[in-house]
């Protein structure tokens, strides 16, 4: 423990103005752009793609940039080496937009041939004359023989907006057309890294289907020739059409193998932009009919749509009906795409990772909190608190010091359920602990009771004053910026615990002041974690007072019914909740639901696509909780809970379930404000952290997380009854059933 002392002291001195750096902005939004890709990107869903190395390919070049066009191409350069066309860095168009006189939207070629510049009024930003004309096309169309539609692009920014013009036009069929669906990613939470949870959080790939390809009435061109170049997107209207056989793709260079994404981008400084794929066709290979020079497209076009099957002009019957496009399995065969578990690499040998890894540490933490936290409006200004730390994993000299700031930058998302565990984190934080509890009352810190068994010279009541010659207060403040939880009395609670932790078979000088005033000092031996247990009493028990008393710390399943078997004439039962129980939630509630309630809790969780997460839109999926059911008879008498910091995650779920079968008294102190079935990630090094996955709530929408079940009846031990062996809480409990009316 004194080895962190040094630690922390190296490493409190920090900037205020750090994020003012450019190096620590340009690292910022590196993170920001790797971040997208990694969760939107449907490659990296079933390719083998290992998108950290080119992150720490591209963080020295990002560090050593001096402007903004060097930290564009840095990010360009990492974007590249997913070898996807539609994946990359652009700089942001200036359009000119043309007088109208200079190129006519629509034009006619004799009077059979309609041709619409829909491309070149969108590269030019002419979005009023595409707009406007949509209308004008709808109606030529009707009367065209063929129609000609120019999609050539120079500008990649425009790409998007191609498939929302096109693919609104009505009247190119005379029957209706199935068009390929799109093809994103899917997450529903984040499935943990290492282990299991009881989320069900997933992740994938999602099909969108795209509307079908109408008709506007009973006739329809007779032949369609669209006319592209190496920037110009496969909208779905124009696959669908391609692959019926009643268009025909005259290009001017090969298709790019981004033609089918749809990307989003993120802004870069400088006038840059980010272009990410987030979406792709999901149909089989689309290949140009005739191949020309720009100068002689438009007219090569127009033969091919004058032309007659049989003649070689046409390409020897160029159309011919192709297989028609199902949308099914089947016709997408060419392009398969089978999603695969994520599992982030744990480069288990990296005690001490170099330094774009250690960065990667940090943007993997930032990234997966910032999509996948569910209080994240909780935790403030989540973007600060990744600048506030990239200067730290970069400064950071060895493995504790790496340690020291992912437990410190994890520690500002405060939520109990956030624990860290692996690689240096365990020579931190301690493998042992001191069989007793200690917990803080009435301002100071005092032993309440012991793991096995009590120590030799300690009894409850006891003042800890100082662990090895340090004052304990000054351990606990030390901690705090370590170890974190959703309210200040869980985060003190929790503090004090892992402030009598220590190496494996260590001791400790424990300096104690007693009931009389006086001090003394003992060596106690730690034990190891897995070691810490309740010491044996009886799960429950009749009270003088024809009171049921059911400890749920202790209480198994299996017992529940002999439970209410032996209560089943009392006036009232209180569950002890001051800790964790068994999983009896289950199979007591439906034991009191005198109010006949269906559900227990409500849930939500962080879940997008790929194709919406640049939209600024959050969302999730969200349900309520059923209750269990049994025919077994119902207990109609009071029941109270009694409850604290200890009560956390799992215990308050068993407040929410009791709290809406039966309307549950809570007596005591607030809870620990932490539930949402826990999830987990891995960090270099293999250091796992563990995060709440879900918002869960009161019934009524109500907010538990960072409050905690609040109590009807607020009482707090006192250091008075602790040593005169009261329990004050019970004692309250007690008195109130005593006082209810009968």
């Amino acid at each position: 423990m004194r080895r962190l002392i040094v630690v922390i002291l190296t490493l409190a001195v920090a900037s205020s103005s750090v994020a003012a750096e450019p190096r620590v902005e340009r690292l910022a939004k590196l993170a920001e752009v790797w971040s997208f890709v990694r969760f939107a990107h449907p490659w990296l869903m079933y390719k083998e793609i290992d998108w950290d190395a080119p992150l720490v390919h591209a963080i020295p070049n990002v560090r050593a940039a001096k402007n903004d066009e060097e930290f564009a191409n840095a990010i360009g350069a990492m974007l590249a080496e997913l070898h996807d066309p539609a994946t990359r860095v652009a700089k942001t168009a200036t359009h000119h937009q043309p007088e109208k006189s200079q190129l006519p939207f629509t034009r006619w070629e004799g009077d059979d041939v309609l041709v619409v510049n829909l491309g070149p009024f969108v590269d030019r930003g002419d979005y009023d004359a595409v707009y406007q004309g949509g209308a004008a096309v709808s109606r030529d169309v009707a009367k065209a023989k063929n129609v000609v539609i120019d999609l050539r692009l120079q500008a990649p920014d425009e790409e998007e907006a191609i498939p929302y013009y096109l693919d609104s036009w009505r009247g190119l069929t005379d029957k209706s057309l199935p068009a390929p669906a799109a093809r994103t990613t899917y997450y529903s939470g984040w499935k943990p890294a290492d282990g299991g949870s009881s989320g069900g959080y997933n992740d994938g790939l999602l099909l969108r289907t795209h509307r079908n390809v109408e008709p506007a009435g009973p006739t329809a061109p007779r032949r369609i020739v669209f006319v592209i170049n190496a920037r110009s997107p496969l909208s779905p209207t124009m696959v669908a059409l391609w692959l019926s056989g009643r268009a025909a793709i005259v290009a001017t260079s090969a298709i790019g193998t981004g033609a089918d994404a749809s990307t989003s981008e993120v802004t870069l400084p400088g006038g840059w932009t980010a272009r990410v794929r987030v979406a792709e066709l999901v149909a089989p290979p689309v290949t140009p009919d005739v191949t020309t020079t720009d100068d002689a497209a438009i007219s090569r076009a127009v033969e091919l749509a004058r032309c007659k099957e049989e003649d070689d002009q046409c390409g020897g019957g160029r159309f011919a009906r192709r297989a028609a496009f199902t949308g099914t399995a089947e016709a997408a065969a060419p392009t398969p795409a089978v999603p695969r578990s994520r599992v982030d690499d744990r480069y288990a040998a990296m005690s001490y990772p170099d330094l774009p890894y250690r960065l990667l540490a940090a943007f993997r933490l930032w990234s997966t909190i910032d999509r996948f936290y569910p209080y994240k409006e909780l935790i403030g200004d989540w973007n600060a608190v990744l600048r506030e730390f990239i200067p730290r994993f970069e400064d950071a000299k060895n493995a504790d010091e790496y340690a020291t700031a992912i437990l410190e930058m994890a520690a500002h998302i405060e939520d109990g359920h956030t624990t860290i565990s692996g690689g240096p984190v365990a020579n931190l934080l301690g493998v042992a602990t001191l069989p007793i509890e200690v917990r803080a009352v009435e301002g100071q810190y005092v032993v309440t009771g012991n793991f096995g068994k009590m120590p030799a010279d300690v009894s409850v009541g006891d003042v800890v004053v100082s662990i090895d010659g340090e004052p304990l207060a000054t351990r606990v403040a030390r901690l705090r910026k370590l170890v974190t939880a959703s309210t200040d009395t869980a985060r003190l609670d929790r503090n004090l615990s892992y402030s009598l932790r220590g190496a494996k078979d260590s001791s400790a000088a424990v300096e104690l002041r007693v009931a009389d005033g006086t001090t003394r000092t003992t060596t106690i031996a730690r034990i190891p974690l897995t070691a810490i247990d309740y010491p044996a009493a009886a799960s429950y028990r009749l009270l003088d007072s024809n009171v049921g008393y059911a400890d749920l710390r202790r209480l198994k399943v299996s017992e529940v019914d002999a439970m209410f078997d032996a209560f089943a004439k009392t006036k009232a039962i209180i569950f002890d909740m001051r800790g964790y129980p068994k999983g009896t939630a289950w199979s007591i509630a439906p034991r009191i639901n005198t109010r006949g309630a269906k559900f227990g809790a409500r849930f939500q969780r962080p879940q997008f696509t790929g194709d919406a997460m640049s939209s600024g839109l959050t969302g999730g999926y969200w349900f309520q909780q059923p209750l269990p059911v049994n025919d077994k008879p119902k207990y109609t008498g009071k029941t109270v809970m009694l409850i604290d910091d200890r009560a956390i995650s799992q215990s308050e779920h068993s407040g929410l379930f009791f709290e809406a079968a039966n309307g549950t008294t809570f007596i005591g102190t607030n809870s620990a404000g932490t539930n949402g079935d826990v999830t987990s990630m891995i960090l270099p090094g293999a250091i796992r952290i563990n995060f709440t996955g879900h918002d869960v709530r009161h019934i009524d929408g109500a907010q538990l997380q960072r409050v905690g079940l609040v109590p009807a009846v607020r009482v707090e031990p006192t250091i008075k009854g602790i040593r005169e062996g009261k329990d004050e809480v019970l004692d309250r409990a007690i008195r109130y059933i005593n006082e209810l009316p009968r």
